[in-house]
Formats: structure tokens, C-alpha cells, sequence
């Protein structure tokens, strides 16, 4: 499983070896960090969108074409089925 929020960590914390241009790589390579995490917080965002608001959340992840680890990464826990019976029906 990928783990998104360490990924992001580990670029964050990528060795610098430019010596010659070392500021501007290291304001770029933050930059790239702060979009990512900016990405994937928008990205957690309409996943729970499509959550509360989809008659079949994993039509919406499938057509989107969402990986499995990405899915788990950004909150889906697995479709559940709530079944209940009527007090004196028949089963």
C-alpha cells in the first residue's frame, strides 16, 4: 500500500545535491511538496464528496480510475451492507 502523507515526508526531506543553483532547487523542491500535499488534500476532499453523495461510491472510484491504494490512501474503508428485518417476517 502506498503510503501518500510519507511519500510526501520523504520529498520534503530529498537530499539537495546542487550546489551551484542550491536555493532556487531547494525553493522549487518545496513548491513541488506544498502542490502535492495541496493535491492530495483536494483529492481527500471530493473523495468523501463522492462518499456522501453517490448511489454506488465504487462506480464513481472505478470511472475516476482510482487504484486501490490511492482509494485506502484518501479514506475508503470498504463497502459496507446494512440489512435489517421486520419484526414477523419471514426471513
Amino acid at each position: 500500500m502506498v503510503d501518500y502523507a510519507d511519500l510526501i515526508k520523504r520529498l520534503r526531506e530529498w537530499p539537495r545535491v546542487c550546489v551551484e543553483y542550491k536555493d532556487s532547487v531547494d525553493e522549487l523542491h518545496d513548491q513541488a511538496a506544498d502542490a502535492v500535499e495541496e493535491l492530495f488534500k483536494a483529492a481527500k476532499s471530493m473523495h468523501t464528496w463522492i462518499f456522501l453523495n453517490s448511489g454506488d461510491e465504487q462506480e464513481a472510484y472505478d470511472e475516476c480510475h482510482l487504484s486501490d491504494e490511492l482509494n485506502v490512501a484518501l479514506g475508503y474503508g470498504g463497502s459496507c451492507e446494512i440489512r435489517y428485518e421486520r419484526v414477523g417476517e419471514d426471513k
